[in-house]
């Protein structure tokens, strides 16, 4: 091979290698745009959790607010409908119906006060007189008795 041929091949060569070398760099940095463009996703991705989470907080403080009024109004509906008896007859049937809306009124505060899962629970009041409910959390699978509340449905005082 002549000195022509030899520095011909010799420049190809290194053409070849500089173009190389260009389409590394080039490539490396479209590899940092795109785990750049992931970054963001993952960022967005994590406050949009966030939000959520905010979001479902709120709407289990405000259901849990919700909750309380509807048993203060469900206990001041109680109370209303016993000021209003006044037949013998009438009054019977309605302590029938108070007993139930108080055996209800008893057993949310006492599930208020469980806290668990209720839907894996069963909750039987049985009243003592003058308010007072004792309020049984039993198991559902095997039907033994967990805990026994006393309910006071006039001040909505629960014990355990």
């Amino acid at each position: 091979m002549k000195n022509k041929t030899k520095i011909i091949i010799a420049i190809v060569v290194i053409v070849v290698i500089i173009i190389g070398i260009f389409f590394i760099i080039n490539n490396i940095n479209v590899e940092k745009k795109d785990l750049g463009y992931n970054e963001n996703l993952f960022e967005e991705f994590n406050n949009e959790n966030k939000q959520v989470e905010e979001i479902e907080k709120n709407v289990i403080e405000n259901d849990v607010i919700e909750n309380e009024i509807e048993v203060n109004n469900i206990s001041s509906n109680v109370i209303n409908t016993q000021e209003n008896v006044t037949g013998k007859e009438e009054q019977e049937s309605s302590n029938d119906n108070i007993e139930v809306d108080n055996d209800k009124v008893a057993i949310e505060l006492a599930q208020k006060e469980w806290g668990i899962d209720i839907d894996s629970y069963n909750f039987v009041a049985k009243s003592e007189g003058n308010g007072n409910y004792t309020v049984s959390v039993i198991n559902k699978t095997t039907t033994s008795v967990i805990t026994i509340y006393k309910v006071n449905i006039r001040t909505g005082a629960v014990t355990e």
